[in-house]
């Protein structure tokens, strides 16, 4: 993901058509618009917004959603027992932990990276921290419900 430090004060919309020539003000407002563009770590949704020096801004490939998580994708290869516009419905094994716990060794999978490979399959933005609707003990199988959005 190619990323850049502001040197001036201005739109966001305005700072990417600078640094990407080959990229109208119009398309980069389309790409901030559509969650492929991030600010200093976060999701930016809004074209306007003023960048100030130093701050780092991140802008996804075409078409591709951006992360703001630190949850690497893995495939897992979860089943989905239902899914509509809003949610989608996991069969979660028995033995993986649904999310890093800080008792955890570092870089411990769970399954939010599989989750996280899930959204990036279906070309969604990814927050580890809105997606889980409840969360299931290691040792407990059974459904989970994931949020598409907060």
């Amino acid at each position: 993901m190619p990323t850049w430090t502001a040197d001036a004060a201005g739109r966001l919309d305005a700072f990417l058509a600078k640094v990407q020539p080959d990229v109208s003000r119009v398309k980069a407002g389309e790409r901030i618009r559509n969650g492929q563009v991030l600010l200093n770590g976060r999701i930016v949704r809004k074209p306007a917004h003023r960048v100030k020096p130093e701050d780092r801004v991140e802008c996804s490939a075409q078409d591709e959603p951006a992360s703001e998580s630190h949850i690497v994708p893995v495939d897992q290869r979860l089943k989905i027992l239902y899914e509509d516009a809003s949610c989608f419905v996991i069969d979660k094994p028995a033995g993986i932990s649904v999310h890093p716990a800080p008792s955890m060794a570092l870089g411990t999978e769970t399954l939010l990276n599989g989750i996280a490979f899930l959204f990036r399959k279906k070309r969604l933005p990814f927050d580890a921290s809105h997606v889980l609707v409840h969360r299931l003990d290691r040792e407990t199988t059974g459904c989970l419900l994931i949020a598409k959005s907060p």
